[in-house]
């Protein structure tokens, strides 16, 4: 049997599976671990990897509903769209299988000279069982829901806000939107006994890595590969330091003169996205840095790199696209005949006359009044 596949995108996500394993440490000689001998592996790499470990298949499936909670605010809401979100190389204990469960059909693959096994933890949307599956689709187990499991249930006590727009009958249709079960998660399990050796045989490939690399630079071979410019607009890094989220953003070459922004939202399933670069000044730079200097390690923000035709006005009202975005966070639909900052002044005029339509200026009391006399011309009648 096999489980039908829809549409997929992926992300990448970290994720935990029980604590720290102090006692099997005890088992690992001086020379394994930061030792004498070459190659050692560190401590931290035995305990990063060991803090991913599994003991069963109720934990493994654990992970399944964390990727669930995770996944579902980045995943748009539409039916045929799922998910595999990619885990960890994940320690597991192979004794601890339920009778059921089929090993003929667990495939393999070899890391490092060391046996991985894949495995998909999926959630079956129409009996709620979780399955799970090896690289070619084939169930290997099937594991009931907990008892009284109702996945809108589920989902409301997620987001308890969704209750007010749901009736009877919409129902199925809002589930089929934000179904759990469109998130599935990738695993390789490793077995508890196989993980020193695994990260002895990497640390010696990232010796002998590390050793060629100090040969290249040498002999003077350190010449970076040359930037290509994508085909569009792309978001190519992401990284945090102290000062927030640095983003590098490339652009292909049509896009030189467009204006540019970085926009932010911390939800998927909401549709408030923030310019927070708002029309950048990228003249001369592709591709270019800017940095969010909002943003902690504590939250969860997704961005997304905006290029715009500096003469698109997309809804006709006489105000570029451009500008609605810089002044008002949205393309379309700025009144142009409001008087957003309540000067006198229309939107369409303070853009026509090159000013800010939100900034308030206080009047001057010792400013000259001046005054302009129009004289209405009129036609004398024949």
């Amino acid at each position: 049997m096999k489980m039908a596949k829809r549409r997929v995108g992926t992300l990448v996500l970290l994720t935990l599976c029980g604590g720290l394993v102090v006692a099997e440490m005890a088992m690992l000689s001086a020379a394994q671990v930061g030792g004498s001998s070459t190659p050692t592996i560190s401590t931290n790499q035995y305990l990063n990897l060991m803090a991913h470990r599994c003991n069963n298949l109720n934990a493994l499936a654990q992970l399944l509903e964390d990727a669930q909670y995770t996944y579902l605010p980045m995943l748009p809401p539409t039916a045929d769209m799922s998910m595999t979100a990619p885990g960890s190389l994940t320690p597991f204990n192979f004794t601890n299988l339920p009778a059921g469960f089929d090993l003929t059909l667990l495939t393999s693959a070899q890391i490092h000279g060391v046996s991985v096994y894949p495995l998909t933890i999926a959630q079956d949307p129409t009996t709620r069982d979780t399955v799970f599956l090896n690289s070619n689709g084939d169930v290997l187990y099937t594991m009931p829901p907990p008892t009284g499991y109702d996945p809108v249930a589920w989902l409301l006590n997620w987001r308890p806000n969704w209750g007010a727009s749901l009736t009877a009958a919409n129902t199925n249709a809002w589930l089929a939107q934000h179904d759990p079960a469109r998130i599935q998660i990738s695993l390789r399990l490793i077995a508890m006994d196989d993980v020193v050796p695994f990260l002895l045989v990497a640390a010696e490939a990232q010796q002998e890595a590390q050793q060629q690399s100090s040969m290249m630079q040498t002999f003077g071979e350190t010449n970076p590969p040359a930037y290509t410019p994508p085909d569009t607009l792309a978001i190519l890094s992401i990284s945090m330091d102290t000062n927030g989220a640095n983003l590098t953003v490339g652009y292909n070459v049509s896009y030189a003169g467009y204006h540019h922004f970085i926009l932010a939202i911390s939800d998927l399933l909401a549709t408030n996205w923030v310019p927070l670069g708002n029309d950048l000044d990228i003249a001369g730079q592709n591709p270019y840095g800017w940095t969010d200097t909002t943003v902690t390690n504590a939250d969860q923000r997704f961005y997304r790199a905006l290029a715009v035709d500096p003469l698109a006005d997309s809804d006709n009202n006489g105000l570029p696209d451009w500008w609605e975005m810089k002044y008002f966070g949205h393309l379309t639909g700025t009144d142009q005949y409001a008087d957003a900052n309540s000067n006198g002044v229309s939107n369409l005029s303070e853009y026509l006359l090159g000013h800010n339509p939100l900034a308030v200026v206080a009047p001057d009391p010792n400013a000259a009044l001046a005054l302009q006399v129009y004289t209405p011309l009129y036609q004398t009648p024949q």
